[in-house]
């Protein structure tokens, strides 16, 4: 700089150049915190998500166990009411079975059907599915020996299932587990 002092130029020219590089820091700083909250906020919604499809699985397993209770209860009625039939008249499934028992397999089986669909562990489906169906051949046997064999195998299968349902809905606690931590 012709004229001008280097004592003069030189205190001002660092003082711009400080406060660009100052600058520049900041803003590479605050680019840096701006990514850091936007993925703290996208790992939030990712654990709300998570947290929001274990508690809908686990309020459709714990309800498909009550369903699935339901359609058993109904399903020993109907049985019931075969072996009334049967007592009173000598042949099985003489009648049609009374409207509230009918109506309730109906329902039960209507239920069970619904809260399948929204189930995620493929054993936990097809146990239910089996139970469901031998449930229907209780409720449609011809004799009362296969009534009673298909009634066994209810029982049964509803261990299996009532077991596997605990197994899903502990993992579902671990998974819950983990996902807070």
């Amino acid at each position: 700089m012709v004229g001008i002092a280097p004592e003069v130029w030189f205190p001002i020219i660092t003082l711009g150049v400080g406060a660009g590089i100052t600058a520049l820091s900041q803003k590479i700083s605050d680019t840096r915190q701006l990514t850091r909250e936007r993925e703290a906020r996208r790992e939030q919604r990712r654990e709300t998500i998570s947290l929001r499809r274990v508690e809908f699985q686990r309020a459709t397993l714990l309800e498909l166990q009550e369903r699935l209770l339901d359609l058993g209860r109904m399903v020993t009625r109907a049985q019931l009411e075969d072996f009334r039939a049967l007592e009173t008249s000598g042949k099985w499934r003489l009648g049609k079975l009374s409207e509230e028992v009918n109506e309730g397999c109906r329902l039960a089986q209507a239920s069970v059907t619904r809260l399948l669909e929204r189930v995620r562990d493929d054993q936990v489906r097809a146990l239910a599915s089996s139970f469901s169906e031998i449930c229907v051949s209780v409720t449609l046997a011809r004799s009362k020996a296969d009534s009673d064999s298909y009634y066994n195998k209810m029982l049964h299968t509803s261990g299996e299932l009532n077991a596997r349902l605990g197994v899903v809905l502990r993992s579902l606690d671990d998974d819950e587990d983990h996902i807070i931590k």
